[in-house]
This record gives structure tokens, C-alpha cells and sequence, in this order.
């Protein structure tokens, strides 16, 4: 019966054919033959399942969380080995794949995706020692600010005495180059260093033995600042005395500050900048400022002098628009060539308020005038008041009146002149100003010898840009 078997089995292998004639031959390749036969089948099953395994990812199998996403290896992986064959001690038993399933069957249930696991968070560095901490702290760097302006345009100015008046007038007309600074300002931690330059000086007339401030340099100061409450600064500044004469060019809506300015101010140094020390600062009491300054008592390219200037500032906000000041000053002057010196007094106060677009100044100045001859004193006030109308979002209009009455001696009559000055400047944005205005001064009543001021009239068409 075996031997019919191997016959039949013989006729799909011809080798096997011709062994089936010998009966114990027959028997060991139907034992040896046929299980080798099997293994092989089998081996390559499992072959070829591996080999898909690797090239498709697999799921985790069912009941079991999937695994967490293993790190990127820091090394080059090694070269895949082949998968090792079950060892022969058990049949392996493969289940027949399913039948398709019908056009009418319903689709198999969707295995539900487990969620994938989120990757825990690093943990926390630990904390540095406080010694590794301020090792690592990096050093203040300085910062450095550049701004530039140039106020330039066409001038037609024309003057004339009047009564007891010497000084023949004449009349003028061209452009001019009122300003060109250049300023650089830096700050390291609770310094200050601010730079100052007037190159305009190149183009001027009043630059040599007659002018009242050293040619090129404005300002060269440093400042410390210990708080909010206490500044000190060294060097050359604006001194702290008449709001008019701190306001700055770039936020002046008329051409010049006025007649008392230049007399009191400029002519006697009782304002502008000087060589000196001040102390400021602010407190929170009113939005009180103050200001009290030590300098030289004046700069001259020609007559040396020695002395010192007292001047000291207040300045509060009792409500919101408004503000009070207040200003003094002492100085001491000796003249080269003189065996005593002069002491001299200066007191002003001014109110100003802004409401909306609406800005007023009113301020009033007497002080003695050290560096007059004929002149002991001088006092003066004035008004001054803009308004802001804006067009759009770039542009406004600003209609401007200045109303100055100046006493060139307080002591004497007839050195009183008056100054009225309109115009309505166009403001862009970015700092750029168009200011169209008339400048007019007259003399009141009679007029003396001593009164500086000539009558006259200004028209002036100035363009301002500030960076």
C-alpha cells in the first residue's frame, strides 16, 4: 500500500518515479524526503512575512498600549540582520486568509486608534548656585541717540530809529541758515553724556568778538542720575531761568523769543548756557521739578571776568494742563581790570496751561543788568498763545499771537518798546514745520537814547526740520 502511494505521488516527480521500485528505498524518501520538504515551505513563509514586516510599519497588536516613540539613536544604526528561523521542533500551524466579502455583506468594524502618547516634558534644569548666577550676568551697554535740525528760510527785516534814537537802522533781505545742530546723547546704566553742535556758526555774522557764546559748541554736559528725585550734571547747559528761554526751537512756534529775552537773558547772561554744575530732579508731590545750578557768570571772547551765578528753578502741576514756575538767580561779577565786583538780583514767574489744542504762556522777568552802561535794570512780560487744528492725520494748522512789553530801565521812562508777532504755521509729521509770520516792534510814547530797541517790521518764511 505504501509503495501504491509513492507510485502516485511518483507521477508529478520523475525522480521519485523510478526510486518507487525499490520498496526500502521508497520508505526513506517518503520519511526523509517529505519533512524536509515541509520545513522548507514553512521557512519561507515566515521569510517572507518578516521581510514585510520590515518594510511596513506595524500597529501594536490588540489589547496592548502602543509603545512610546523611541529617541533618535545618536550613533549610525548597524546593518539590519536577517531574521533567524523558528528552530524545527513544532508544525507551524497558518491560519487560510479570509474570503473577500460579498457586494452585500457590510464593511468590516474599524479598529479603534489608540491615542498617541504625548512626549513627557523635559525636566527642570536645576538651579545655579548664586555665585555661578552673577557670574553669568552680562555687563549695561551704552546706548546713543543722533538728532540733527535745520531752521533755514527767506527774511525780509527793515528797521528805523524814532525820538532821541543814534543808530541809523537799514533794512535787510536774503536767506539765512538760522540753525544747523548736530547732537549726540548716550546713556550707560546712570550716566548721561549729551553733545551739542551749532554748524550754523560757519555761515554766521555774529560769530567773533561780539558774540555772546563760544562758536560750534552748544551743549557738553554729563549727568549722574542717583533717582527720580536728585541729577547732577557737569559741564556747559542751559541754565534753569525763564520758561521762554528753556523751550526749546524745535517746539517754539514764533521765530524768537522776544525783546526782554535777548537784553536779559543773552546780553547779561543771566539765562542760556554756561560752564557749571546743577542739581535736579523731580518729586511726585505737584509733579514738583527743581533746578538749582553754580556756574561762571559769563563767556566772552574779549573781556575776561571771574565771579559766580546762583540759579535756582521750581516748577509744579497742581492740576492737569496747568503749570506754575518760578525762577531767581544771584550773580557775583568782577571784570578783568576792576578791583571790586557787583552783586547782582533776578527774579521771574510764569503760568502756562493747555487745554486740548490750546496752549498759553504768560511770564514776567526783572533782574539787574551787570554788563550794561547806562542800564541798571531791565523788566518785561509777554504772552504767547497757539493753537493746534488738525486737518488730518499728517497735517495741522497752527494760527500763533506773541504780545511782548520790554522796559530797557526800570528806573527811567521812555525805554519801552512793544512787540507783536502773528503768523500760522503748517505742521507735518515727522518733525517738519512751515511758519509763515510778521514780526512788528514799536516804541511807546517818547522814546530816550537808552532804549536799544528800533522800530521795525520782520517778514520771514521759515522752514523747520528736526530728526
Amino acid at each position: 500500500m505504501q509503495q501504491r502511494k509513492l507510485l502516485r505521488f511518483s507521477g508529478t516527480c520523475p525522480l521519485l518515479g523510478r526510486v518507487a521500485r525499490f520498496p526500502l528505498l521508497a520508505v526513506g524518501c517518503r520519511w526523509l524526503v517529505g519533512p524536509a520538504v515541509f520545513w522548507v515551505i514553512c521557512g519561507s513563509a515566515v521569510a517572507r512575512g518578516a521581510e514585510a514586516a520590515a518594510e511596513s510599519p506595524a500597529g501594536p497588536p490588540s489589547g496592548e498600549p502602543p509603545a512610546a516613540p523611541a529617541e533618535p539613536p545618536e550613533q549610525p544604526a548597524e546593518p539590519r540582520q536577517p531574521p533567524e528561523l523558528p528552530a524545527p521542533s513544532a508544525p507551524v500551524a497558518v491560519s487560510p486568509p479570509l474570503p473577500p466579502p460579498g457586494p452585500g455583506a457590510p464593511p468590516p468594524p474599524a479598529v479603534p486608534l489608540a491615542p498617541p502618547l504625548s512626549r513627557p516634558a523635559p525636566p527642570a534644569p536645576p538651579e545655579l548656585a548664586p555665585e555661578l548666577t552673577r557670574d553669568k550676568e552680562q555687563p549695561p551697554r551704552a546706548r546713543f541717540e543722533l538728532e540733527a535740525r535745520v531752521i533755514s528760510g527767506f527774511e525780509y527785516e527793515r528797521e528805523r530809529p524814532s525820538g532821541a534814537q543814534t543808530d541809523p537802522g537799514g533794512k535787510e533781505y536774503g536767506f539765512e541758515l538760522d540753525q544747523a545742530r548736530v547732537g549726540i546723547s548716550g546713556e550707560l546704566d546712570r550716566l548721561r553724556v549729551n553733545l551739542n553742535l551749532e554748524l550754523g556758526d560757519a555761515l554766521s555774522r555774529n560769530t567773533g568778538a561780539a558774540a555772546d557764546s563760544p562758536p560750534y559748541l552748544r551743549t557738553a554736559a554729563l549727568e549722574y542720575r542717583f533717582s527720580r528725585a536728585l541729577r547732577l550734571t557737569v559741564g556747559r547747559y542751559k541754565r534753569p531761568f525763564s520758561r521762554l528761554a528753556l523751550e526749546s526751537r524745535v517746539d517754539l512756534p514764533v521765530l524768537d523769543r522776544g525783546l526782554l529775552n535777548d537784553l536779559l537773558v543773552e546780553a547779561n547772561q543771566w539765562g542760556d548756557r554756561a560752564v557749571g554744575a546743577m542739581a535736579s530732579g523731580r518729586l511726585e508731590v505737584a509733579k514738583l521739578r527743581w533746578y538749582l545750578s553754580l556756574s561762571n557768570p559769563s563767556w566772552s571772547p574779549s573781556l575776561r571776568s571771574e565771579g559766580l551765578d546762583v540759579l535756582g528753578r521750581v516748577q509744579l502741576s497742581p492740576a492737569k494742563g496747568l503749570t506754575l514756575g518760578i525762577n531767581g538767580g544771584y550773580k557775583h561779577l568782577r571784570l578783568a581790570g576792576s578791583s571790586t565786583g557787583t552783586d547782582n538780583l533776578a527774579i521771574g514767574g510764569d503760568i502756562g496751561w493747555k487745554i486740548a489744542g490750546a496752549h498759553l504762556l504768560l511770564e514776567g522777568s526783572y533782574a539787574r543788568l551787570p554788563l550794561e552802561t547806562g542800564r541798571p535794570s531791565g523788566f518785561g512780560a509777554l504772552l504767547m498763545a497757539d493753537y493746534e487744528l488738525e486737518l488730518s492725520r499728517n497735517w495741522a494748522l497752527q494760527p500763533v499771537v506773541f504780545v511782548e512789553l520790554a522796559d530797557a530801565d526800570a528806573e527811567l521812562s521812555q525805554t519801552e518798546s512793544l512787540k507783536l508777532a502773528v503768523g500760522v504755521n503748517l505742521l507735518a509729521a515727522g518733525g517738519f514745520r512751515v511758519m509763515p509770520q510778521l514780526e512788528l516792534v514799536r516804541s511807546v510814547g517818547d522814546t530816550s537814547q537808552l532804549n536799544p530797541w528800533l522800530e521795525g517790521e520782520k517778514l520771514g518764511l521759515i522752514l523747520s526740520l528736526a530728526l
